[in-house]
């Protein structure tokens, strides 16, 4: 099972940098998950039967190494007399049992084993590791390396150094994944006034019937020079004996490692779950795409009425000079080439082109850039309000807080464009190369009557000289010719779409199209990361299916140690707040 536990922490380790690569946590969320530890006792062995490991665990001078000697019945460990700085870890353990690994990071240069053939304590490894509150780091190293491959931890302190803060916090910190045991040293120096005040403690931490031993660090019971008058006279060594081997059996020691496991995963889907709160709600990524929605759209009426003016004069610039009636008029019967839906011809046309091109940087200049810009930082600045992790936002975001000013007006050219090729209405089109046509015909129609009319006269008068026309007729055929070209001309220019109106109304679109590009793109991928989030989320809950909640510890009972070794549930919330 702890196999599956180290799966697991794989799992979580490629979930969190999956999220940390999309800015939903932090590195230092990445790092804390890749510290937690999935190692146990049972990481030591190869094989299932394995011993109880208990480990000594204290401070400087509390005398660990020498109680480590007396349940032992000889020295195996160095005391502080030789080793003042306790550097190193004394294993001590029966002839039949090997250690068959021991983690790679372990200095095997600061480990001493120890070996003995007693029978009793044949299931049983004891662990006497450095002082947790040493001024060296190597030594504070060591203690917390040692720690998850502990089943019983025997808490040892003085009656001078039970309330110890650096060994409190550990007690808190790890309390969940060990079994415990307390023993006040040199009892020789402490009282029973003492003894209360630590077991209230306990309780406190959530060890409601703590197995606490008193043992005399004298050598000697007889040896009462120095107790305190109110000092009972007490050791209890055999019974702090007797209650680990008892712990010792294949069925505790199977289910401190089942409970060890649970524990550990329970810690990481703790921090799995506190890194999902952290990624946001659906309700808070909604609320900040509503924010941009509404933000983007103010900030758009600005832009837009800031450009106005921008606007009409680069409209203006695209007024066609008049050619005056009589240019005109031999420009329209001599046109040739001409666009058919516009009525103008190629020379026009690719003016209009040169001119569009002279726009593509101008309308969207530094200032309405920073403003394009100030916007998005506001989103990033806005996002952890709303509950969502700004790195996820600018990471979204991407290319985009650098708001390209020349793709803006390369829209806004290519609208132009499009505006000048096809200026008014269809049917204002229509018209105007419908009377461009009739400025023509009827010109034609009515000069090819008046000549009809005068070849045949001519032809009559040779005979009749009365057929001869007048000057009447002249007149009346000059008027009609006048006629048939003045008024199709006159409605020709009338129906002449505006390059002025066809400008203003291209950049307008092109502005339009351009802000609503960019303020679509930006809300398309707070969506996307929000259903990124989502899927993350879900992957997250998924990875403890197959691990159940922790249960509940028994009743404390005089008769079941295993039941007073054990932190309760309130020991744990003491440790968060």
């Amino acid at each position: 099972m702890n196999e599956t536990l180290t799966e697991l922490k794989s799992r979580i380790v490629s979930w969190a940098e999956k999220a940390c690569h999309l800015g939903l946590v932090s590195s230092s969320t990445v790092e804390t998950l890749a510290s937690l530890s999935e190692q146990t006792p049972a990481n030591l062995f190869d094989r299932n039967e394995r011993p109880l490991v208990v480990g000594f665990f204290g401070g400087t001078g509390v005398g660990k190494s020498t109680l480590l000697n007396r349940l032992a019945g000889e020295s195996i460990a160095r005391t502080g007399v030789e080793r003042p700085t306790s550097r190193e870890v004394t294993l001590y353990l029966h002839d039949s049992v090997s250690i068959d690994h021991l983690p790679a990071d372990f200095p095997l240069d600061k480990i001493h084993t120890a070996t003995h053939g007693n029978d009793e304590n044949r299931h049983i490894l004891w662990i006497d590791m450095p002082d947790f509150d040493s001024s060296e780091s190597a030594n504070r190293e060591q203690v917390h390396n040692w720690l998850p491959h502990i089943d019983l931890l025997i808490y040892v302190v003085s009656p001078e150094r039970y309330k110890d803060d650096n060994g409190w916090r550990l007690l808190l910190e790890h309390g969940q994944r060990h079994a415990w045991c307390f023993v006040i040293n040199h009892w020789d120096k402490g009282s029973d006034v003492q003894r209360q005040d630590f077991t209230r403690m306990l309780a406190e931490a959530g060890l409601d019937k703590p197995l606490l031993f008193c043992t005399d660090s004298s050598g000697s019971q007889s040896d009462t020079a120095h107790r305190p008058d109110n000092a009972e006279n007490t050791d209890d060594l055999g019974a702090l004996k007797t209650t680990v081997q008892s712990l010792a059996d294949r069925n505790t020691i199977r289910q401190l490692e089942v409970r060890g496991i649970s524990v550990r995963a329970g810690e990481m889907k703790h921090e799995v779950e506190t890194a999902i709160e952290g990624m946001g709600s659906d309700e808070n990524h909604q609320a900040l795409e509503q924010y941009w929605t509404a933000q983007w759209q103010e900030v758009c009426s600005a832009i837009k009425a800031a450009l106005q003016w921008k606007i009409d004069t680069i409209a203006a610039g695209y007024k066609q000079p008049e050619a005056g009636l009589i240019g005109s008029a031999f420009r329209l019967l001599g046109r040739r080439g001409s666009n058919p839906a516009t009525g103008t011809d190629h020379t026009e046309t690719e003016s209009l082109s040169a001119d569009a091109g002279s726009i593509n940087d101008t309308l969207f200049e530094s200032d309405i850039m920073s403003r394009m810009q100030d916007s998005l930082a506001g989103l990033v600045q806005q996002a952890p309000q709303n509950g969502v992790p700004a790195a996820s936002v600018r990471t979204a975001l991407g290319t985009r807080q650098s708001v390209d000013d020349s793709a803006l007006n390369q829209t806004v050219q290519e609208h132009l464009q499009i505006a000048l090729n096809s200026p008014g209405s269809s049917v204002q089109r229509i018209l105007h190369k419908l009377f461009a046509v009739l400025a023509s015909v009827l010109p034609a129609l009515a000069m090819a009557w008046a000549g009809y009319r005068i070849v045949t006269a001519f032809h009559a008068g040779g005979a009749t000289p009365a057929a001869y026309l007048s000057s009447n007729f002249a007149i009346n055929a000059l008027l009609l010719l006048a006629l048939a070209w003045a008024l199709p001309y006159f409605l020709y220019r009338k129906t002449k779409p505006s390059r002025v109106t066809a400008a203003r109304k291209g950049l307008r679109e092109g502005l339009n199209h351009s802000l609503t590009h960019f303020g679509d793109q930006v809300s398309e991928a707070l969506r996307k990361l929000r259903a990124e989030k989502d899927q993350l989320q879900d992957n997250g809950r998924a990875l403890f299916h197959a691990f159940p909640a922790p249960t509940a510890n028994p009743e404390p009972s005089a008769d079941k140690p295993l039941s007073r070794a054990l932190l309760n549930q309130r020991g744990t919330e003491s440790s968060v707040h």
